[in-house]
């Protein structure tokens, strides 16, 4: 069961683009639409707590699963290098609707991993990460 509560990092701040505060972002999300819809979103510094910010707009670069985004109230370079290497997160309540027999990774963990071995189902572990 996914905790409600918790943080899901979809992204990863790699470098600035430009001179008016775009940062590239290195996507860890299957969903593309996490950095191109409007609203918010929360980045966190190494393991400071996270800080609400508002998604502007984005585009995906060709060929690349690079991301140029614009953040609201990030309008020069030197703001955009301030928040290189913050990772983008959103709250696990957030996570898009799947389609019939698709699952969120978060959805494995604390299940138990087992092997089937002479025809018996042997518990070899349990995923936790």
């Amino acid at each position: 069961m996914i905790n409600k509560d918790e943080w899901l990092v979809i992204g990863t701040i790699t470098s600035c683009h430009g001179i008016k505060g775009q940062v590239k972002v290195k996507s860890l999300s299957d969903f593309e639409e996490r950095f191109l819809k409007p609203g918010f979103r929360w980045l966190q510094k190494k393991n400071e707590q996270p800080s609400k910010i508002e998604l502007i707009s984005g585009f995906k670069q060709p060929g690349k699963e690079i991301f140029i985004i614009k953040f609201d109230g990030i309008n020069t370079r030197n703001h955009a290098e301030q928040i290189k290497k913050h990772k983008i997160l959103v709250k696990t309540d957030k996570l898009p609707k799947l389609k019939k027999e698709e699952f969120h990774l978060l959805e494995l963990i604390n299940l138990e991993v087992k092997t089937l071995e002479n025809n018996e189902l042997k518990i070899i572990g349990k995923v936790i990460n």
